[in-house]
């Protein structure tokens, strides 16, 4: 495996955590449903990606963290700028949803494109879906807050 592949594997495993923290962190001020229901998403996430790290022998970059704790400067940035914008009203946090979204499914296309591996892309293509699906459901809920 290449260190290429080998960043792309950890940093996804954290950037799916990254959504699930968020997530949860939001329900707990909104209670809006879609949090709850995309997180527990975000962990069968989580878990596919660790299960690619155990099998390639890659060190879990999520491991001991807890929540809303990165390894990574930048996810830690991202999450904190993220929770500030979530924090300020429901709708604001339902546009935190769809963000996570779209730039978790840019990186998803960016890492396949590195990707020399078919269960890895296998496994990306999954993720894929879900953040397509996860998108609709905070437009829908935004669509639902705005009348639009």
């Amino acid at each position: 495996m290449s260190a290429v592949e080998t960043a792309d594997l950890r940093f996804m495993r954290e950037e799916e955590k990254l959504a699930r923290d968020v997530y949860l962190q939001l329900f707990d001020l909104w209670a809006t449903p879609q949090f709850s229901n995309v997180a527990a998403a975000e962990q069968s996430h989580m878990d596919s990606m660790l299960r690619l790290l155990n099998r390639y022998r890659v060190a879990d970059p999520a491991a001991g963290m807890t929540m809303g704790e990165f390894t990574d400067p930048s996810l830690q940035a991202l999450h904190d700028n993220l929770m500030a914008l979530g924090s300020a009203s429901e709708l604001a946090a339902v546009k935190v949803g769809g963000f996570i979204e779209e730039a978790d499914m840019q990186d998803i296309v960016a890492a396949i494109d590195r990707s020399q591996h078919a269960d890895i892309d296998q496994t990306y293509t999954r993720l894929l879906c879900g953040s397509r699906n996860h998108l609709r459901a905070y437009a829908a809920q935004f669509n639902w807050m705005t009348g639009d």
